[in-house]
């Protein structure tokens, strides 16, 4: 018993001391010991440790010639890598990534339908793409690898359990991947790996624990870090909103109930309906130049509305706007925060500024997120990399 504990304790030291290595600037030994309260002795141990394992370097720091030169520590960013898996509606996104969120390769698949076998095999045509790009010795450091689907997923059984976008139920994605990869596999929403990746890269500040994500795409689904931890609610599927029916009458949908927030405002729905892209009809819109300025009101409107609802049920102390709309249009992101502000009856800034836009650009969120899902639980044991599956 009191060998194992001592053991747990040896090991949430290596942790905490590789990931404050990791999120910082400029790290010594002697930081590490004001910044964790533990000894000299056991952070000079826990940082041999790493050290000799490959985790993490020691650097000098330059900063004039008086005096002992500080010895930093840097993380190995290639000694940790993940392989991350983007499944959307009609493409399949691949990825590895390093443990500081840099990409070292991609690939892209197109998806011709999205029944199981269709996508499974897009899935390992990515997936291997980015595989036969990585010398030899770089593919020995991979521990897992991040899959990301619409939405519907639960992270614990690697199961999609309910995907309008792919027309699935029930798959276990992880099981069927598992027979052809000898790595941990990890399934989650892609809402969810983008508030992993900006919390797991220390974004504004790294001080934010609490926060929520809303991602403004095809599909509107949200996630909220509540104590640096996902909120998860029944079944691990909290954040599926788009699915959501506000008007039981309402604009049918091919992928989701007739009348959906998905149906009135997701992108795809709004451009078949305006017969163009959202961010050209937002530009048309501000020109004054625009026939269809009712049907954009609305769009505007119902946002914005959802936006002070989210705000008054999650309390969240930042909400981050994410997603292919807020990518393509600046302008949304304008828009929608003057009409938050009048549905929340705050017209000054102290509202308006809980509202941000996310701080990765949208594209190389895409390739990153995905991977998320396994850098996030990320443990490491000694010489060994683990994966977490619990939150």
């Amino acid at each position: 018993m009191g060998q194992k504990y001592s053991e747990t304790v040896k090991d949430m030291n290596l942790n905490t001391i590789y990931h404050l290595i990791r999120k910082g600037k400029d790290v010594s030994r002697a930081s590490l010991v004001k910044d964790t309260g533990l000894s000299a002795t056991s952070i000079g141990r826990s940082v041999g440790e790493l050290i000799e394992n490959g985790f993490i370097e020691e650097r000098n720091q330059i900063r004039g010639n008086i005096g002992r030169q500080p010895i930093m520590l840097s993380v190995v960013s290639d000694s940790i890598l993940v392989v991350g898996v983007n499944i959307t509606s009609d493409r399949v996104l691949g990825s590895c990534i390093d443990v500081t969120g840099a990409i070292l390769c991609r690939a892209e698949a197109p998806l011709m339908g999205t029944s199981v076998p269709v996508v499974v095999e897009a899935v390992k045509a990515a997936i291997d793409s980015v595989l036969s790009q990585l010398p030899d010795a770089l593919r020995q450091h991979i521990v897992g690898v991040g899959i990301s689907v619409p939405c519907g997923a639960n992270f614990q059984t690697g199961k999609v359990v309910h995907c309008c976008s792919l027309g699935w139920n029930d798959v276990n994605l992880a099981e069927i991947l598992g027979y052809y990869y000898p790595w941990p596999l990890v399934v989650d929403d892609y809402t969810k790996g983008v508030a992993k990746a900006f919390y797991y890269l220390g974004f504004y500040g790294g001080n934010y624990h609490d926060f929520l994500v809303w991602n403004l795409g095809d599909e509107l689904n949200i996630a909220q870090m509540t104590g640096g931890r996902i909120y998860r609610g029944k079944d691990n599927l909290c954040g599926d909103i788009g699915n959501i029916v506000v008007e039981p009458n309402g604009v049918a949908y091919d992928r989701g109930p007739r009348g959906c927030l998905n149906a009135l405002v997701g992108k795809r729905s709004l451009e078949r309906r305006l017969s163009m892209s959202f961010a050209e009809a937002l530009e048309q819109y501000r020109q004054g130049a625009f026939g269809r300025v009712i049907e954009v009101e609305k769009a505007l409107d119902t946002l914005s509305e959802w936006m002070a609802v989210l705000m008054v049920m999650f309390c969240p102390p930042v909400m981050i706007l994410s997603g292919s709309m807020i990518d393509e249009s600046k302008l949304l992101y304008d828009l929608l925060k003057f009409r938050f502000s009048r549905y929340m009856g705050n017209e000054d800034e102290a509202v308006a500024s809980q509202i941000v836009c996310s701080p990765i650009e949208g594209k190389r969120l895409q390739y990153i997120s995905p991977a998320m899902n396994v850098l996030y639980k990320m443990v490491i044991h000694g010489k060994e990399v683990q994966i977490q599956v619990n939150d």
